[in-house]
């Protein structure tokens, strides 16, 4: 547990110094060290640390590594033509990674590092409304250990970040940039669609009938997904992966404690944001952000149907980055007394909720940290 928290403090630190620096050169560097240091704690785990390494890792290394020393143009074309299993964004890191070694280290280490760059790029950009620092150990406690299990889809959900704050800067083509990275970085990321929709309708003033069908669609929709995804796996639509959500024993990733905790952290965030909704100049942020959140705790309950709810809540959740210290920024900046009383609230909620989940009931299996490299 030390391990983490350290590395954790660390990594906050460096991003409260970037956030307080004036310098560009110092940003950069003091940026880089809150990247790097918990990407080369993902680096240097053992296999086994997290649960997705046992799955596919060392099997899309395997099938990486016969191209290792072709050049670029030709894996990128034996990845257009389906010579490998995975998505093609994680196909492609894994090559990048083994440019630098033949280890499986490397790929970890990559992967993770370009997880956090770009979880640290939307905090960045989004600086001006919550607190560095604060975003930054929102991320670490709720989404570290995380991305350490579900490798490939962490990926997709930094990208998602990203894709929101280009949207709102009105940057479009770069927001599409991001946009179809994303989609193939993993199979569920087609499930931001929701948020899109959510996004517009706000800024539409459609939210009402939007929420409503959300709320409506989803359950269905999952009552016969796992259906439609045995209907295409026989008719070789879809590989066999797809039935990793379907097996019973799976179940055990429908945390009771994510259901308890999603419906606290939207119930504090309405109570010390709720009167933001009044006014005109963040009533359609606001909006966002607590449906965002419904949205979230609507597809983890989902998951008593389909166990694919769980993993498409991810896409709402990782909001929670910027949306929980946005909110406590606009809180401090009415009653600073408020402010940090909701700030010490909802962190020390957070940390509670990531020791219950991550060193008690080890969730993603990331717990203990395991080092052979660092004799851990």
């Amino acid at each position: 547990m030390l391990i983490y928290i350290f590395v954790f403090a660390i990594s906050v630190f460096f991003t409260r110094l970037c956030e307080g620096s004036e310098r560009k050169f110092h940003k950069f560097a003091f940026a880089s060290f809150a990247v790097l240091i918990p990407a080369l704690l993902a680096g240097f785990r053992d296999y086994g640390v997290g649960h997705d390494t046992t799955i596919y890792v060392e099997d899309t290394v395997l099938e990486v590594l016969d191209y290792k020393d072709s050049d670029l143009l030709t894996f990128i074309k034996a990845t257009i033509e389906g010579e490998f299993t995975q998505e093609k964004v994680y196909c492609f890191l894994n090559y990048v990674a083994l440019q630098i070694g033949s280890e499986v280290n490397y790929v970890y280490f990559v992967i993770n590092l370009v997880t956090i760059a770009l979880v640290f790029n939307a905090i960045y950009l989004y600086r001006e409304k919550a607190s560095m620092p604060l975003m930054m150990c929102v991320f670490l406690f709720l989404y570290f250990n995380l991305s350490l299990n579900i490798i490939r889809q962490s990926v997709a959900m930094a990208l998602a970040l990203n894709v929101y704050l280009f949207l709102e800067q009105k940057k479009w083509k770069t927001a599409f940039g991001f946009l179809a990275v994303m989609l193939l970085s993993h199979n569920t990321s087609v499930v931001f669609s929701l948020f899109l929709l959510l996004y517009a309708a706000i800024h539409r003033n459609a939210l009402k009938k939007v929420i409503f069908g959300i709320i409506l669609i989803i359950p269905v929709s999952l009552m016969i997904l796992d259906y439609l995804i045995m209907v295409a796996i026989s008719l070789n639509i879809v590989s066999l992966k797809f039935m990793v959500y379907m097996i019973d024993e799976e179940k055990t990733a429908i945390m009771k404690t994510a259901v308890v905790f999603g419906w606290i952290v939207l119930g504090a965030m309405f109570w010390f944001g709720r009167s933001f909704l009044k006014k005109k100049e963040t009533s359609r942020e606001i909006a966002l952000i607590f449906n965002v959140k419904l949205c979230s705790n609507i597809l983890i309950l989902a998951s008593t149907i389909s166990l694919w709810a769980f993993r498409m809540a991810y896409y709402f959740g990782i909001f929670d980055v910027l949306f929980i210290p946005r909110i406590i920024r606009l809180v401090y900046e009415e009653d600073e007394k408020k402010g940090r009383l909701s700030s010490l609230l909802i962190v020390s909620l957070i940390i509670l909720y990531w020791y219950w989940s991550i060193i008690h009931n080890n969730e993603n299996e990331t717990y203990p940290y395991k080092s052979a490299l660092l004799g851990l």
